[in-house]
């Protein structure tokens, strides 16, 4: 196989084989016939040109304008895409099995990563406004037959079709907010976590005062909209338990359990619970994970005085305080201040590749990370517990293949838990880390944070790249990783060295972004829909011929 670049107005010879011109603009005062190209793609580069370049410039090589930018990362697959036409073979974006593609964030472990090829976010994006508004760390989630599931602050579970294109959407009981993303079972069951709250005027003495109780439903609908379930969470003392967690799917013995967990105030301190149900409604687990001592005034009941009631109410950021510790007054003291409450994370689900029982991982956002393993659906077994008085946590749990659990905390850092017993010392983070991290192709794990991107790899930080703000997680696939910032979505290269897109916008950097089984790619700023088309696919053999030609006009996008 052979494979030349040649600049677009040279003459053609036999033996160049097949010619295939990779630019988004035709060479100008090139007609198509004098071309003698067999296949043009358009849609199939993002390398940016060069602006001040006449039309009568020599046109540099592929590799050159790619070297030139830092984007060798582009090279590949357009020499993939050349080297398949030349073989007469169909190009397809490689998709896992229906039964291998996880629900939640990727994948159960909270990596991100979808092991399929994707194409830069640049231009030809669909939007889809007015789906409503959405929390912070409340995202897309893709489905396994690339079905896309929503869940609003005003209450509304939505289902697109990979498109865009409306599929359903339902409504779950009124005053009820979704904080959270959806979570997709093995049948296509879709579940999601409403919740409410609810103000009662009490008398402290001659001060007038309020109470806010905090409660939350777990909703299971099938695949086609109809409501299968609304299971309340369980009370303890008279309280309802509260969370605005995002749910996660553990998988024990073939039978499915939906884990949350979930905050209970008892008079002698705040528990976390880990909430377990099934898919057709019904409690089946109820586990301790953590007990924080003092005198906390939030968990499922809040009692509290001017401001901080009102801010209570607004979800998921006043819920996620009010339900751990009434805005700070029990043990919760990030050694730098949010600027907006981290969303409550959700549990990590992981499996060794060696086989054995799910591991499950419990961060309270406390000083606590506490681990089981899941013997039966109906019960959950201690495996080990980190507690740090000195670090409150921020993140949800993210276990690496190698089973080490990373999580950020709010002293800047990067702490490392088990199950993998091989202690990591911390590293720092690009500012506080509000998502967790992402795994990218090669085995590195992507932070985002306030200040921008860093990559580590075994335990430590081999690059940083400077992002404008970001309070949510990347999303990873084979070819690239993508992150969502206040001001632009960014396209880097699939270790997340190299910048190679950049689409502007206002109003990101809350919502994860999200990667479909086709390459899709999706991501929400100012409660707006982004979809990005997957990488070109074509649809039948192209002639055979012993040689390829990659040709480049850097004037294009």
């Amino acid at each position: 196989m052979r494979i030349q670049v040649k600049r677009v107005y040279e003459p053609t010879a036999k033996s160049d084989g097949f010619h295939v011109l990779v630019d988004r603009l035709w060479p100008r005062g090139l007609s198509k016939s004098d071309a003698k190209l067999d296949l043009w793609l358009p849609e199939d580069t993002s390398l940016q040109g060069t602006p001040d370049r006449s039309a009568q410039d020599v046109r540099h090589s592929l590799a050159l304008t790619c070297k030139a930018r830092g984007e060798i990362q582009m090279i590949r697959p357009l020499v993939r895409i050349a080297a398949a036409a030349m073989c007469g073979v169909i190009v397809q974006v490689a998709t896992p099995a229906s039964g291998a593609w996880e629900r939640f964030h990727g994948d159960a472990a909270n990596r991100g990563f979808a092991d399929v090829d994707t194409k830069p976010a640049a231009g030809g994006s669909l939007s889809v406004p007015g789906l409503g508004t959405f929390t912070p760390g409340a995202g897309p989630v893709i489905a396994p037959d690339g079905s896309v599931y929503l869940g609003t602050q005003e209450g509304k579970v939505i289902a697109l079709h990979a498109d865009g294109k409306p599929f359903w959407s339902r409504d779950i009981n009124k005053d009820e907010s979704i904080v959270a993303s959806p979570a997709v079972g093995a049948d296509g069951s879709v579940y999601v976590i409403g919740a409410k709250s609810k103000i009662t005027k009490i008398k402290l003495g001659t001060l007038g005062a309020k109470k806010t109780e905090i409660a939350s439903i777990l909703y299971a609908f099938n695949a086609t909209g109809a409501l299968l379930a609304r299971t309340p969470f369980p009370t303890r003392t008279g309280l309802r338990g509260a969370t605005t967690a995002p749910p996660n799917i553990v998988s024990v013995g073939g039978k499915e359990v939906i884990l949350t967990p979930a905050i209970y105030r008892q008079p002698h301190g705040v528990e976390m619970r880990l909430i377990g149900f099934v898919p057709t409604g019904g409690v089946v687990l109820d586990q301790l994970v953590t007990l924080e001592f003092g005198t906390p005034t939030g968990g499922g009941e809040f009692t509290g005085i001017g401001l901080d009631d009102a801010l209570c109410l607004i979800p998921p950021l006043g819920f996620v305080y009010c339900a751990i510790c009434g805005f700070g007054q029990c043990d919760y003291n990030p050694s730098v201040a949010p600027r907006v409450p981290p969303p409550m994370p959700g549990v990590g689900v992981f499996t060794f590749a060696g086989g054995g029982a799910p591991h499950v991982i419990v961060s309270n956002q406390l000083h606590s990370i506490k681990g089981f393993t899941a013997t039966s659906a109906l019960g959950l077994t201690d495996t080990f517990q980190i507690r740090d008085g000195g670090r409150s946590l921020f993140s949800a749990p993210m276990v690496l293949p190698n089973g080490h659990t990373l999580v950020s905390t709010g002293n800047r850092e990067i702490v490392f838990a088990e199950p993998n017993a091989n202690k990591l010392s911390s590293v720092r983070s690009p500012g506080l880390v509000y998502g967790p991290a992402t795994l990218t192709v090669n085995g590195f794990a992507v932070v985002v944070g306030e200040l921008g991107l860093a990559v580590l790899n075994n335990g430590n930080v081999v690059s940083q790249v400077s992002l404008p703000p970001s309070y949510t997680s990347a999303a990873a696939s084979r070819t690239h990783v993508f992150v969502s910032t206040t001001d632009a979505f960014f396209t880097l290269d699939a270790d997340a060295q190299l910048e190679l897109q950049k689409f502007d916008w206002v109003g990101g950097g809350k919502s994860p972004p999200a990667i479909g089984p086709d390459g899709r790619v999706y991501a929400i700023a100012s409660d707006i829909l982004f979809i990005f088309p997957p990488p070109l696919k074509v649809s039948k053999p192209l002639p055979h011929s012993t040689g390829a030609v990659l040709q480049k006009d850097p004037g294009g996008q």
